[in-house]
């Protein structure tokens, strides 16, 4: 099966330890859009959506258009996107903890 954006998005999704829900939360977008992109129902984003979604997950936006390719290594070297991409996933974290707490 080929890799497309859905499938880069679930594994590196899944591989953060990241749910629909906390990821549509955070992109804000619907997590049944999520569920159809991640599934194949629909094919590619906008680009509005797409670097929501890779910001939300602190990836390169070309990572989840193209696939690692040649290049496996995720460029944050400012310090600030660093520190950014931080407080999102302690945000994450955050949710998440919420979320079992309500279970």
């Amino acid at each position: 099966m080929p890799e497309t954006f859905g499938t880069r998005l679930k594994a590196e999704r899944e591989t953060q330890g990241v749910t629909l829900s906390q990821l549509a939360q955070q992109a804000q977008v619907s997590r049944s859009y999520l569920h159809e992109l991640e599934s194949g129902k629909t094919v590619e984003p906008g680009v509005s959506i797409a670097f929501r979604l890779a910001d939300a997950l602190c990836l390169p936006l070309r990572f989840l258009v193209m696939g690692k390719q040649n290049d496996q290594k995720l460029f944050l070297n400012d310090a600030r996107e660093l520190a950014d991409c931080k407080r999102r996933l302690a945000e994450i974290e955050r949710l998440a903890k919420g979320e079992s707490e309500n279970v």
